[in-house]
């Protein structure tokens, strides 16, 4: 009944702001006119009459125009809505009143002919004109567009250079001008873009493109439950738009930030519909989780960031140190990635549509053996065999595979479970906005096939946002995200096609599809594409809703109280049956059906109490308090049934499988919390945050389950300095000094419980099995948040006039307190017990660089840098000390080791190949490993001769970008380059990881023989690189290869079509582009991805080649 009632109004909620949505569209449709003309006067002469109560600054502006042909322009960002005047005035020129206006509110006019554009008025000792007026031969029109969107630019100033003539443009970016002359020259401007100029020359119709200023865009950034003048943040934040890599196939919204954020890393996997894998500054947990938190539209949002379209996301900030994360607590260990959506921008209703279509192909293929290679292999095998047992039988080839072999067929397996991947994509929005009312709606379908033959994946997404300011004081929002996404149908199998024959058959007219079963070792295996055949379905749907209501009340200014509720509710549909043709299994078992459901549903509800205040002009406050109450829940529901005495219906009726199994199981957990944040500014000169958060989290035991968290930060911008004013070359500096503690309650809901599971027991004489109660694990009271410390320290800069911007920024962290499983007396009936101990830390380096390289009339080049270096070390691990030696025992087992990092390589030291003249020690022969007898005893022993053979994490990241834009084109190109770090490359290693050989020469696991070509030992072949084929090795140790790499990442072109040919198609604007995801990847590294690849049945890393197009109307 409660999940019936809660899908009712979740369904209700959603139906209704879909509603709402379409009324305000069709409205603004209806209601839109085109403008009339006018005639131009100065402020100065023109008069009205005014009786205005208690009006706002919009009441004012709207009054004025009522009465004259004057239009306003203003960004509403800048307009303090506690303001309120009272005019009774008759026949008062409009310039007076706007310059009681100014002194009220601190703002500055400029009259552009009938246009008025409202700016803040700057405190700086200077204030200038409070009013100024621009009242202007040659009759210039056009439209001035923006770089990031061809979008028509409102409210751009475009003037007569070294005169007062000039004009504004309008809602669409268009503008009229007289110049005095075919020499005058036409400067653009606008907030938050470059200045330009212009000789108008010829032409009498002159659209301009203008291109956005970096450092402008950064000026208002995300913070935890607010925003920030970037000149006032203290912590360590990076920005990052998605207007970048908007051409670019990104499933996801972290590959658009990838390799554009120092101390971020992604992980792009290769199977269709699965998330990225993503760090901020390293690992801080050895066994809770390391994900950062994800935030969407200020709320904490516990799905998958793949649920969102990359489309519908206007901005991602990344918030890295405690200071900056500190106001979500236990929630911020691992760092925050703040997502904000996109919201109308045009005052008239604005679609846009994009599609692009794709293939996808294996960056790299590692060449396997031919037939001849391969009967090579068999013979060189048996040599070896034969050598060191008379007596052993040897490989020979089936009668199929010679049957084959001498007809001359052979089957490539990798290629034939191999297919061209297709990706396509179609999305469309519509968005506005209008006085009172913004408005964003979107729908989008994703459409993956992947490069695995039957590996689809489709995604359909749909995304609305919808604010009304129902007063000049209260404002609703409603936002909500439908996700589905259908996983259906089972992937060839690209494991068994490394186990396949060259010499096999790939198709029998009698098998289950035409697919043959095929020998494997001695044991009958599946042919790679039989999974394609079982029946399988796989759906996952999620619903996101978020109601917030924004009040500022009214009788004490910048007093605000934010209440955002949000709800999501997930769930997980898997249902696949086994025939007893298709598979071995579900031949052993007579077919096997099996169903999986699982319900993900969480809530969150978050109370902000915000003031802001400037005192004096120089003095800024920013004061933010919060309670929040946040509930997850999650139901799973497991059953199977096998020996099926029909299969008619497969997994649609479970009661026809004789032998049946089920399992069930509901979690829940709780949070609460408050937060208190302090953030001031003292003549944008110094600034400070200070905050505090106190988390309570249901998965600790009484006493341990509320923790505090604090933290502080400091910033002073220097070049605001008297000290510095002679510094022409030096724009910006700013120190910062940061500390925070976060902790991390990643772990599992009932860890500190004891927890109780069914064991069967036979009693009596008849042996009744009867079921009974056991205690599987111990509870303890004492367990408690794992905490990280961390210190940052970070300097922002920009010189030559903002051509360079850069932020370098150096970082310390400890984590405490570690959650990990601790050995305890073997009398207790336990191995282990959860418990904390240990320590590891993080520290590392961070340079982020942007530059405008060239800017030379319609060329310009832009490129972005980002560096990060992260040292990763195990501090402690418990004190453990075992053998009473004084000194801290490692984690062997668990690969972990005092003073190393997490992920250390831990093995023996080779030193070349023995060779038959070599006097070779027992338990070796010639062609093994040289094993390095490190203590010298002459005993090659696990215990004294392994150590630290180097680490799996890279020495450092590098992300390069360039941005080239001329005249209608642009190009990006991404490079992403990866230094040091190692890791077994098993695709190599299990040629000769042969252990027990059967008679077919396949390893007792069934690994095949027919695997990468390498120059394996023989005695007339003696390698120094890779031991002989049957080498089992007394003592496993992989076989290392360097994992650095440089990638070509993204390469996108574009064209933006003229809006001069657009406008006879009633179209804003059109481009068209083409890109490459994965170009090439330089590297040492032998198998497929030096940086995700464990295995040798891990998919190829995949080259995605698209074309686009993206029009407005």
């Amino acid at each position: 009944m409660k999940k019936t009632l809660t899908r009712i109004i979740s369904m209700t909620i959603c139906g209704l702001m879909y509603g709402i949505a379409l009324q305000v569209f069709f409205l603004g449709v209806l209601l839109s006119k085109p403008l009339e003309a006018q005639t131009i006067q100065s402020v100065k002469d023109v008069e009205i009459s005014m009786n205005l109560s208690n009006a706002t600054l919009t009441d004012c502006f709207r009054e004025i125009e009522k009465q004259t042909n004057y239009k306003f322009s203003f960004d509403h960002t800048i307009i303090d809505k506690q303001v309120r005047f009272n005019f009774k005035t008759k026949n008062k020129s409009v310039s007076e009143v706007l310059l009681e206006i100014s002194r009220e509110a601190g703002l500055k006019f400029k009259q552009v002919n009938n246009n008025i554009n409202v700016q803040r008025l700057e405190y700086n000792g200077n204030s200038g004109k409070a009013i100024e007026i621009l009242i202007q031969g040659i009759t210039i029109t056009g439209r001035v567009t923006s770089s990031e969107d061809s979008e028509g630019l409102p409210g751009v100033n475009v003037v007569v250079k070294g005169t007062t003539q000039g004009t504004v443009t309008d809602v669409d970016g268009n503008y009229t001008l007289e110049v005095p002359s075919t020499d005058a020259v036409l400067v653009f401007s606008s907030v938050g873009y470059l200045k330009e100029e212009v000789i108008v020359g010829n032409s009498s119709i002159i659209d301009f493109v203008l291109m956005l200023d970096i450092t402008a865009l950064e000026e208002i950034v995300v913070v935890g439950y607010g925003t920030q003048q970037k000149k006032d943040v203290t912590g360590a934040v990076s920005s990052v738009s998605t207007e970048k890599t908007r051409d670019l196939p990104n499933y996801s919204a972290l590959q658009s930030i990838q390799g554009q954020v120092a101390g971020v890393s992604i992980v792009t996997p290769e199977r269709p519909g699965q998330d990225p894998r993503f760090l901020i500054r390293g690992n801080n947990s050895l066994t809770a989780s390391n994900t950062p938190l994800v935030v969407v539209d200020g709320i904490i949002y516990n799905g998958n960031v793949s649920d969102f379209n990359p489309n519908d996301l206007a901005k991602i900030d990344v918030l890295k140190d405690a200071s900056a994360a500190a106001v979500y607590g236990s929630r911020a260990a691992n760092g925050v990635v703040l997502i904000t959506t996109k919201t109308g921008t045009t005052d008239r209703p604005k679609f846009n549509f994009n599609s692009y279509v794709g293939f996808q192909e294996p960056e790299k293929l590692v060449p396997v053996m031919d037939g001849k290679r391969y009967e090579q292999k068999i013979s060189d095998f048996n040599d070896i065999l034969f050598a060191s047992n008379p007596n052993a039988s040897p490989i020979v080839l089936t009668n199929v595979e010679m049957e084959n072999r001498d007809a001359g067929r052979e089957t490539d397996w990798i290629d034939k479970s191999l297919r061209k991947g297709i990706i396509n994509q179609y999305h469309l929005d519509v968005s506005g906005r209008s006085e009172n009312t913004n408005y964003y709606v979107a729908g989008t379908y994703y459409k993956e096939e992947g490069i695995v033959k039957n590996d689809n994946f489709e995604r359909i997404t749909l995304n609305m946002n919808l604010t009304t300011h129902i007063t000049d004081w209260y404002s609703v929002s409603f936002k909500s995200a439908y996700t589905h996404k259908d996983y259906s149908g089972m992937e060839a199998s690209f494991d068994q096609a490394y186990r396949q024959s060259p010499y096999g058959s790939f198709y029998d007219e009698d098998g289950p599809g035409g697919y043959a079963f095929l020998p494997i070792g001695d044991q009958l295996g599946e042919h790679p594409l039989m999974r394609t055949l079982i029946d399988d379905y796989d759906h996952n749907n999620s619903l996101w809703g978020l109601v917030s209501s924004n009040l500022e009340i009214p009788f004490i200014p910048g007093l605000k109280w934010t209440m955002n509720f949000s709800s999501n509710g997930r769930n997980d549909k898997e249902k696949r049956f086994y025939d007893n043709e298709t598979t071995v299994d579900g031949q052993l078992r007579n077919g096997i059906a099996r169903r999986v459901h699982r319900d993900f549903f969480d809530w969150t509800f978050d109370n902000i109490l915000s003031y802001k205040k400037i005192f004096n002009h120089i003095h800024s406050l920013d004061l933010t308090l919060l309670y929040s109450r946040e509930y997850r829940s999650i139901d799973y529901t497991f059953a199977e049934a096998s020996t099926f005495v029909s299969q008619a219906l497969g997994y649609n009726n479970l009661e026809l499988g004789e032998i049946r199994a089920s399992n069930s199981n509901f979690e829940e957990q709780n949070s609460l919390s408050q937060m208190a944040r302090l953030n001031y500014s003292f003549d944008s000169r110094y600034s400070m945050t200070l905050s505090v958060r106190r988390d309570g989290f249901s998965a600790f035991a009484p006493g341990n389950k509320f923790a505090v968290f604090p933290a502080a930060a400091f910033a002073w911008t220097i070049t605001n300095e008297n000290f510095l004013n002679d510094v022409n070359w030096l724009d910006y500096l700013k120190l910062r000094l940061s500390y925070g503690e976060n902790g991390n309650q990643a772990i599992d809901r009932y860890s500190s419980l004891a927890k109780i599971g069914i064991n069967q027991y036979l009693f009596g004489n008849g042996g009744t099995s009867i079921s009974t109660f056991t205690i599987n694990s111990l509870a303890n009271k004492s367990l408690t948040w794992e905490t990280t410390v961390a210190q940052n320290v970070g300097l922002d800069f920009s010189i030559f006039n903002e051509r360079l911007n850069s932020s370098v920024d150096i970082y310390y962290s400890r984590t405490t307190d570690l959650l990990q499983d601790r050995s305890i007396p073997q009398i207790t009936g336990f191995a282990t017990v959860l418990t904390n101990i240990g320590e590891v830390e993080n520290k590392g380096l961070e340079i982020t660089l942007n530059s405008v390289n060239l800017r030379k009339g319609k060329l310009i080049w832009e490129s972005g840098f980002a560096f990060s270096l992260n040292r990763n070390r195990i501090v402690s691990l418990g004190g453990v000390d075992a053998n009473k030696d004084g000194i801290e025992d490692d984690d062997i087992s668990n690969g972990w080791f005092i003073g190393q990092p997490y992920d250390a390589i831990y093995g023996f030291r080779t030193d070349g190949i023995w060779q038959l003249n070599n006097d070779v020690p027992v338990p070796f022969r010639a062609g093994d490993f040289r094993i390095v007898d490190v203590n010298g005893d002459g005993v090659i022993s696990p215990t004294d001769d392994r150590s630290i053979l180097g680490s799996e994490s890279p020495n450092f990241r590098v992300g390069i970008s360039n941005t080239l834009q001329y005249n209608q084109f642009s190009l990006y190109a991404m490079i992403n380059w990866v230094q040091g770090g190692g890791k077994g490359n098993y695709y190599v290693g299990d040629n000769y990881e042969t252990r027990s050989v059967n008679r077919r020469g396949f390893s007792s696991f069934s690994e095949r023989f027919n695997l990468q070509d390498v120059p394996y030992w023989t005695p007339n072949n003696p390698s120094e690189e890779y031991p002989r084929l049957d080498y089992f090795p007394p003592f496993n140790h992989p076989i290392l290869e360097d994992r650095s790499f440089l990638r070509i990442q993204d390469v996108s072109l574009a064209y933006n079509f003229d809006n001069t040919l657009l406008d006879k198609f009633k179209v804003q604007n059109m481009r068209i582009y083409a890109s490459v995801k994965n170009l090439y990847t330089f590297t040492s590294w032998t198998g497929y991805n030096p940086e995700t690849q464990t295995t040798i049945y891990d998919l190829p890393f995949l080259r995605s080649y698209t074309v686009g197009i993206d029009f407005s109307f």
